[in-house]
């Protein structure tokens, strides 16, 4: 156990250097000279009842929450999960290795969003570093299966500069009610010849998440995934390739999201809004990405419109970059996947053998549901 030297502490980008703060670090199980074991449970009995309880109003009140305020858990060496790590608030892991799922991790009835590391009802915490490795875990009928790394109930969490994978889950790395959740330079999804079954990277039901400057890859499911009441989020910067569904998904009734300048490339499709169901799917904003040699399209929009308010609307897609997509129906943009009203389409670039546009409606009320621009 020691005080920390000075760092560079970065906290949903707030950076600044400072000293002090908590920090105990265990290598190979070793803390202290005393071996205290290599699993989780062990680390959770032993290590963390070493930080002290924390209150909310010793963060309350303060802007800028850096290592002054944070202690540090800093794991060096290979670890094993035999139940999900949890992390209290102010609290940082730093990882220098790996953490994989246990042989006696049991698989049965875990519930969504149980990571092997997860933060719940937690506050201004986070995982930075290291290998999280879920993908052992076998499918269990009524089981959700094990994240990587999940972030629930809380706000102001972090994830950084990890691998991250997961198998039978419903991503590798999940928010769920945890507002201003970053998720951000991280390394999620399979390999080449393994591809990992279930999503990479899921929001739901969350606000102001910011997720950028990702490898999401080799995912059977909807790589990056904005799902139901996901509003005011940010997708940025991110790479997108080889998934088997969409690169990016904003669906259900997302709204308010901002998806810029990521690339998808060689997935299912690029990048698609949809109301399934619920919806509707509402005023995100698709602008500056590049849809590469996709198989289906690479930009959709639309919604199952059988129900009132399963449809797509007010969403704005400007200045992408469209190429060599296959399209499910022969376009590389498919601007009416269904019901539409009132989406916007302007300064969109094409390439490649595929038409540009499918789905264009026509009718007294087409221009109302959509309005393509391209002079």
């Amino acid at each position: 156990m020691r005080w920390a030297n000075p760092v560079l502490v970065g906290v949903l980008g707030l950076a600044a250097t400072v000293s002090g703060g908590l920090t105990i670090s265990v290598v190979d199980g070793v803390l202290d000279g005393r071996f205290i074991g290599t699993y989780t449970s062990q680390i959770a009995a032993t290590v963390l009842p070493m930080f002290p309880p924390v209150d909310p109003d010793e963060w309350k009140q303060l802007a800028l929450i850096n290592s002054t305020t944070l202690r540090y858990l800093k794991l060096s060496g290979d670890y094993e999960c035999d139940t999900p790590l949890l992390l209290p608030s102010l609290l940082i892991l730093q990882l220098e290795g790996t953490i994989r799922a246990a042989s006696n991790l049991s698989a049965a009835d875990v519930p969504r969003f149980t990571g092997m590391v997860t933060m719940n009802n937690t506050e201004y915490s986070g995982v930075v570093g290291g290998t999280y490795d879920a993908s052992s875990v076998p499918a269990v009928n009524g089981s959700r299966g094990y994240q990587a790394i999940s972030i629930v109930n809380g706000g102001h969490n972090v994830v950084r500069s990890v691998r991250a994978i997961a198998n039978h889950s419903d991503s590798a790395i999940g928010i769920n009610m945890s507002p201003y959740a970053e998720v951000a330079h991280c390394d999620a999804g399979g390999e080449d010849g393994a591809m990992s079954l279930g999503r990479c990277i899921w929001t739901l039901a969350t606000s102001h998440a910011l997720i950028h400057h990702n490898h999401v890859h080799h995912c059977s499911a909807h790589a990056l995934d904005f799902d139901a009441y996901t509003t005011t989020s940010v997708a940025y910067g991110n790479l997108c390739e080889n998934n088997g569904e969409e690169g990016i998904f904003v669906e259900e009734t997302a709204s308010g999201n901002f998806v810029f300048n990521n690339t998808a490339r060689r997935n299912g499709a690029g990048i698609s809004l949809y109301s399934n169901a619920v919806g509707p799917v509402q005023n995100n904003v698709i602008i500056g990405n590049i849809l590469d040699s996709n198989l289906g399209n690479g930009l959709s929009c639309g919604g199952y419109g059988h129900l009132p308010g399963k449809y797509a609307l007010g969403n704005i897609f400007a200045s992408n970059t469209l190429l060599n997509n296959v399209g499910h129906d022969g376009g590389q943009a498919n601007v009416g996947h269904g019901q539409v009203i009132g989406n916007v389409w302007v300064d969109n670039t094409f390439n490649g053998a595929a038409s540009s546009w499918t789905g264009v409606p026509n009718g007294p009320t087409a221009n109302g549901n959509v309005s393509i621009f391209s002079p």
